[in-house]
C-alpha cells in the first residue's frame, strides 16, 4: 500500500501536470491572438500602402505617364495615315491583280476590302465586272501626274 506522503507527490505531480498543460493551451491561445493581431495590422499597413501608392500613381505619374506617350500614339496614327496616303496609288495598281480582278488594276474606286468574308471590290460593282469583261464602264484611272506624295492636303484619291 502506497504511503499517505507517495499519495500526496502523485497528487501533486498531477496537478503540475495539468497546471503545465493549461499553462501551456493558454499560452498558445495568448501567441495565436498576438499573431492574428499582427497578422490583421499587416493587412492593414499592407492595404492602406497599397492605397497610398494607387493615389501617387493616378495624380502623379500617369499624367507625366500620358504627357509622354500621347504625342508617341499620335506619331503612330499620323504617320500610319501618311503611309496609307503614300501607297494608295501604289496599293490601286497592284493589289486587283493580286486578288484576281485585273480589269480593276489603276481604278482609284477600286476598295479591295474583306467585310464578313466577302470582299468589296467597288461601290459600283461590289462582287467585281462579271467574268469575260475585259473592261468596266465606271473605271477612272488615277492620273499618276497630278498625285502629289508629299502634300498632306491632297486628299481627293481617297
Amino acid at each position: 500500500m502506497a504511503s499517505d506522503w507517495e499519495r500526496q507527490i502523485a497528487q501533486m505531480m498531477e496537478s503540475v501536470t495539468q497546471q503545465s498543460q493549461k499553462f501551456v493551451v493558454d499560452l498558445s491561445k495568448d501567441i495565436e491572438e498576438t499573431v492574428d493581431g499582427f497578422v490583421t495590422l499587416a493587412d492593414e499597413i499592407a492595404d492602406t500602402f497599397t492605397e497610398q501608392i494607387q493615389v501617387v500613381l493616378d495624380q502623379e505619374i500617369d499624367p507625366v505617364l500620358d504627357q509622354l506617350i500621347a504625342p508617341l500614339v499620335q506619331w503612330s496614327l499620323d504617320f500610319d495615315r501618311e503611309v496609307d496616303r503614300l501607297i494608295f496609288p501604289f496599293r490601286q495598281t497592284f493589289e486587283p491583280t493580286l486578288n484576281q480582278h485585273p480589269v480593276c488594276v489603276g481604278c482609284k474606286h477600286y476598295h479591295g476590302q474583306v467585310y464578313n468574308g466577302q470582299m468589296l471590290v467597288c461601290g459600283m460593282h461590289p462582287f467585281g465586272v462579271n467574268e469575260g469583261i475585259d473592261s468596266c464602264p465606271d473605271k477612272e484611272a488615277i492620273d499618276w501626274s497630278t498625285t502629289n506624295f508629299f502634300n498632306r492636303d491632297d486628299q481627293d484619291d481617297f
